[in-house]
């Protein structure tokens, strides 16, 4: 084998490598054909919020949002705090945009064991909070496993039956992790 065409073979390699890396959604998250309006999608996220999160929580995610669609657009509503150029709050985004801030692509959807009049009630009551600000002191905004929560409880499902208790000064002393809501009998992953 000529050296020059050896070189040539793993400099082909190499570029394949790093074009394949450098391409955003290369490797796009694509949502199992049964999920449905209402279901959550979960994901590692890779904020610095998230950091804190994966240090509590033991599920393997930090963050969730709510899946619906909107005239064939696949949407996600959660609650964010503002990082990565998005705006804080509650908020709607692409799927894709939401898959994007995922960490090692670590992203799945949790079906919602419900009836087509608990997920549309479900979604509109998400939607109806949009722009309310993002916190975790209660009564002042919402995170995101406590939108999807409240969401659902108002559709009639608790989904989330038990919290995590935090003894942080300025945490409330319950909260609801993606861990909690992981752990109801309410959802079961998609396929």
């Amino acid at each position: 084998m000529m050296p020059g065409k050896y070189r040539c073979k793993r400099l082909s390699v190499a570029t394949l490598i790093a074009t394949v890396y450098s391409l955003p959604g290369i490797a796009a998250f694509a949502l199992p054909p049964s999920c449905q309006n209402g279901d959550l999608v979960f994901r590692e996220g890779d904020e610095a919020i998230s950091a804190v999160i994966r240090t509590i929580d033991n599920s393997g995610f930090s963050h969730v949002g709510m899946f619906y669609t909107d005239n064939d657009k696949q949407l996600i509503i959660h609650a964010t705090p503002g990082e990565n150029n998005t705006p804080g709050g509650v908020i709607t985004e692409p799927l894709k945009t939401f898959t994007e801030h995922a960490r090692n692509g670590n992203v799945f959807c949790y079906k919602v064991n419900a009836t087509a009049t608990q997920r549309h009630q479900a979604v509109s009551h998400a939607l109806s909070w949009l722009g309310e600000p993002f916190s975790v002191q209660p009564g002042k905004g919402f995170y995101c496993t406590e939108l999807v929560w409240y969401a659902w409880k108002y559709a009639g499902i608790d989904i989330s039956p038990e919290r995590t208790t935090i003894v942080l000064p300025f945490l409330p002393e319950e909260m609801i992790f993606p861990q909690n809501i992981l752990s109801s009998a309410a959802i079961y992953p998609a396929k």
